[in-house]
């Protein structure tokens, strides 16, 4: 098993450090493209990311690179950053794949130690490098990792003082089998997968949120997941203790956009 940490192709979730004389880094406008480069002496050009150390866990870093000029690296370090246990030289002067691993040792200690994840120019050496598609990857997790077991965005749309509910086909959906408003309960019910009926573990976490386009005002809470069926319900509130009749806070021709999602092993 793996989990993905970082598996955008964006450097938008790392940090840039340039430090120094001379160190820079500069993300391209489309957010892809990585350029660091650092001096001989003080200047430092990198970006980096940190993550938690765990007992037995195997990172793997990799990333597409060329050099530019002199001596770029990349790294894992543990149990802190500057303290490299896995490097290698951006040596190619064309893009190429660049791939290093580390294994945390069992005798680390979770609750102080970390890794970072480096490349760039970042020891005393100068040099410059171009670094696109960032990933890192941790398999054989000792903390699980969670997968979508639904998401999706949903339309609450009243007409002729009627509300119903349906899956908005210009956006991203997965694992959503059906959605239906109960005018009578007030309550919109998301059929999605259905998990073995025992109650350990094997249930997803649920979560509900309304977006800005209409009635900002108004919260979604998700909740009541029903193994054996598959489903769970949302209910909507106007920021006090009770609950709302959402069809009430519409008016005619007016919809609201719900985000919904079920995360679990």
């Amino acid at each position: 098993m793996s989990t993905p940490i970082a598996i955008t192709r964006f450097w938008s979730d790392w940090t840039q450090v340039a430090s120094g004389t001379g160190g820079t880094v500069v993300i391209d406008s489309d957010g892809l493209r990585a350029t660091c480069s650092g001096t001989a002496g003080s200047g430092r050009g990198y970006m980096r990311k940190y993550m938690p150390a765990r007992a037995g866990e195997r990172v793997t870093f990799s990333f597409l690179a060329r050099r530019i000029s002199g001596e770029p690296q990349a790294s894992i370090d543990y149990p802190l950053a500057g303290t490299s246990k896995a490097v290698v030289e951006i040596d190619s002067d064309e893009l190429k794949e660049y791939t290093i691993e580390y294994i945390v040792p069992h005798t680390t200690d979770e609750a102080v130690d970390y890794m970072q994840c480096t490349v760039g120019v970042f020891t005393t050496p100068a040099g410059s490098c171009e670094v696109i598609n960032p990933r890192i990857e941790v398999s054989d997790a000792s903390q699980g990792f969670l997968r979508v077991w639904c998401a999706g965005l949903i339309e609450l749309e009243r007409l002729a003082g009627v509300t119903t509910a349906s899956l908005n086909p210009s956006f991203f959906n997965a694992g959503v089998k059906s959605v239906t408003w109960d005018s009578g309960t007030k309550k919109l019910l998301v059929e999605t997968l259905k998990s073995p009926n025992i109650s350990i573990g094997v249930r997803p976490i649920l979560s509900a949120e309304i977006t800005t386009d209409n009635l900002p005002s108004v919260v979604a809470k998700a909740g009541k997941y029903s193994a054996s069926a598959g489903t769970f319900e949302v209910q909507f509130n106007d920021s006090t203790e009770f609950f709302i009749d959402i069809n009430n806070a519409l008016t005619d021709g007016q919809s609201i956009f719900l985000s919904v999602w079920a995360m679990g092993l």
